[in-house]
């Protein structure tokens, strides 16, 4: 896909830069078990929708789920999915008009929304950090990582912010206690940390379980932080909430039938976040499983709205670099007028029936 629009001008308004990786098309679908049945009247004109999700996680499989079990299509969806490198630049995708609905992490919006840009956060599927700090076995206590450095995936992300709030947490200063490098997604992170180049990384299941299975340790559970946290969320733009309404409608209602098809169905789920994470259902059992626990069953809000107290956090670790953050109220990131209409005609509560 080939974004357009001038990145130069957009990229410029955001608060933290970022090189616009290539966007590489999502896996291209295969024959899953059904999750649901799709309709059986005639056939009628689906309405094409550019989704994206940034960087591959555990915590993507949600879309994934929805994508590859049909049931975009079951609400009049066409949808394209795409991959994009990271939160920043899965916003600037938006910015551009190249993308109309993204699952991101919900820093990047608030980033955006901070720099005055026209893009809103319309659901949070967690309102805590689903991960670990996963270190090398050298490192005993949070004193250790004085002097290390910690890795993330890229400058504005979920985890370049969940990792300032865990050493802000624990007594230590961001960039002079702990460096803070940009290294890439969990993947590269886990090679970083065998290659010697940092000490430490947040991940998310099922990564954490490998980085157990290569010796890794973990020294803090960010879900047990005690800190709302706005964590990975669904964005759009007003303007197009606006002229496309009843799509924003239809995509939501799409996902809503996915996380609640999902918690019922940890075999299809696994499936799907194997294909996706490009991991061995067989070899890789043990991790999906731990995905599957720590991220579907006890963390994946059933009824995601975006959390107030949690984009509040994350302003308030912004506007310690950007005083801009202190002027912006969550209220002007999330709009949840989108699923207040959808839980109250009943259709939430009618999943199931």
């Amino acid at each position: 896909m080939k974004l357009r629009g001038s990145f130069a001008t957009i990229l410029a308004t955001l608060i933290l830069l970022s090189a616009c990786a290539p966007i590489t098309p999502a896996p291209a679908t295969q024959t899953l078990p059904a999750a649901t049945e799709l309709p059986t009247s005639s056939p009628v004109a689906l309405t094409t929708v550019n989704v994206c999700y940034s960087t591959a996680g555990g915590t993507q499989t949600t879309t994934w789920y929805a994508y590859e079990n049909g049931l975009f299509q079951k609400y009049g969806l066409n949808v394209k999915l795409t991959s994009i490198s990271s939160g920043t630049t899965a916003v600037t995708a938006l910015l551009a008009g190249d993308v109309d609905i993204c699952q991101l992490g919900s820093s990047a919006v608030i980033n955006a929304v901070v720099a005055k840009q026209n893009v809103v956060l319309i659901a949070s599927l967690y309102n805590v950090y689903p991960g670990l700090l996963m270190v090398t076995p050298d490192i005993k206590t949070v004193a250790d990582l004085k002097g290390k450095a910690l890795g993330i995936n890229q400058a504005g992300s979920s985890a370049d912010t969940g990792t300032r709030l865990l050493l802000e947490k624990i007594g230590l200063v961001p960039d002079k206690d702990v460096a803070i490098l940009a290294v890439g997604d969990d993947n590269t992170r886990l090679a970083a940390m065998q290659a010697g180049q940092i000490a430490g990384t947040l991940l998310t299941p099922p990564y954490t379980l490998l980085a157990r299975q290569k010796g890794y340790v973990e020294l803090y559970d960010m879900s047990t932080i005690g800190i709302p946290y706005e964590y990975l969320g669904i964005a759009t733009s007003r303007a197009y909430i606006g002229s496309h309404r009843s799509v924003v409608d239809n995509f939501m209602k799409a996902i809503l039938e996915a996380i609640f098809l999902m918690k019922k169905d940890p075999a299809g789920t696994k499936a799907v976040m194997a294909k996706y994470l490009l991991l061995d259902p067989v070899k890789d059992a043990a991790a999906l499983d731990d995905a599957y626990q720590g991220l579907i069953v006890n963390n994946l809000l059933a009824l995601p709205y975006p959390s107030l107290p949690g984009t509040q956090t994350l302003l308030d670790v912004l506007k310690v670099t950007n005083p801009a953050a202190g002027q912006t109220t969550p209220d002007q990131v999330v709009d949840t007028t989108i699923l207040k209409s959808l839980e109250d005609s009943g259709f939430i509560a009618g999943l199931g029936k």
